[in-house]
């Protein structure tokens, strides 16, 4: 789990370098991703380094267990920055599922979306979803929202995870390499497409990518409508020949309401003003756009806000 003291151990470095330059008065930002192999982790790595060389914020981006723990760490301070999907602004800012009270957070800006992708080997005999019963299923890490919408989907599918399957909770690169040593059946991956996760393990093992039919599709995006319908084109991995229908949803960037006006504006100017630098972070880049950045379940920081009314990209009603 994140430590905090991490967080002091790296402002501490950070503090060091800033004396040696003489930059005592430039702002310090911690950001909250998840996992190494995903697609958070990736992308914020590659801000942190897009901030760093091109505004006067000195930013480091730390692995973190996920979207959910994110939630928490930026209501509590100790990240300034966190990496969540839509579900999870939504819980954390509602106070509902896996939060107990209401969250100290709002958006900066949305990024891209992620797609629920579960794998299993191809050998298995595993089709379609029903066929998971009685499997050893990676539901995904503890402390991300990837467990809610995998649920979600075994539940559409007729599926109990508590009598139905034996659940695991978790990360990427770990339920990647049990289910290539065959200790668990299928293993679900929510990120943007592809993932190095994915990429990796059809690499090194024949694989299948179920597919969620149209009507089950219908039945979760009107019960939960922060998911919407992707399409996985064939090919995108290595021997999955052929398009994969699943769920994605929009990945954002949240802080606290008490972050200051001028930082908050600032980091997601430097982002869109460097848009182009950004994309080429990584594949899923294709989405982050001025007119995307906007997008939010839940209200945008008052600094974010001023730079998207000055750009006219937010929407009238």
């Amino acid at each position: 789990m994140y430590k905090k003291i991490s967080v002091l151990f790296i402002f501490g470095i950070i503090a060091v370098m800033l004396i040696g330059c003489g930059e005592e008065d430039s702002d310090n930002v911690v950001i909250g991703t998840a996992g190494s192999s995903g697609t958070y982790y990736a992308v914020g790595s590659g801000m942190s380094d897009i901030i760093n060389k091109n505004s006067d914020i000195n930013s480091v981006s730390q692995g973190t267990d996920g979207a959910t723990e994110n939630v928490r760490l930026v209501n509590s301070g100790e990240i300034d920055i966190g990496f969540g999907n839509w579900d999870a602004l939504t819980f954390g800012y509602e106070g509902t599922e896996d939060f107990d009270e209401e969250q100290n957070i709002v958006e900066l800006m949305s990024l891209y979306r992620s797609a629920g992708q579960m794998a299993v080997k191809e050998d298995s005999g595993i089709e379609d979803y029903e066929d998971l019963e009685g499997k050893k299923i990676n539901l995904g890490p503890k402390g991300s929202t990837i467990t809610n919408m995998s649920e979600i989907i075994l539940e559409y599918h007729g599926i109990d995870i508590e009598d139905d399957i034996d659940a695991y909770y978790l990360a990427f690169d770990e339920g990647g390499t049990k289910l290539q040593d065959n200790d668990l059946d299928g293993t679900f991956y929510v990120a943007g497409v592809p993932t190095s996760g994915l990429i990796d393990l059809s690499t090194s093992s024949d694989i299948r990518l179920l597919t969620i039919e149209d009507e089950v599709i219908d039945e979760i995006t009107d019960e939960y409508p922060y998911y919407e319908k992707v399409t996985i084109p064939a090919d995108t991995y290595e021997g999955v020949d052929y398009d994969v229908d699943s769920l994605q949803l929009w990945t954002s960037l949240m802080v606290s309401p008490d972050m200051s006006d001028e930082t908050a504006y600032e980091v997601v100017e430097t982002l869109m003003d460097n848009v182009e630098e950004f994309q080429e972070v990584h594949s899923v880049g294709e989405d982050i756009k001025l007119e995307n950045a906007a997008k939010s379940p839940i209200p945008l920081h008052p600094g974010a806000e001023k730079y998207y009314e000055e750009q006219d990209v937010l929407d009238e009603d």
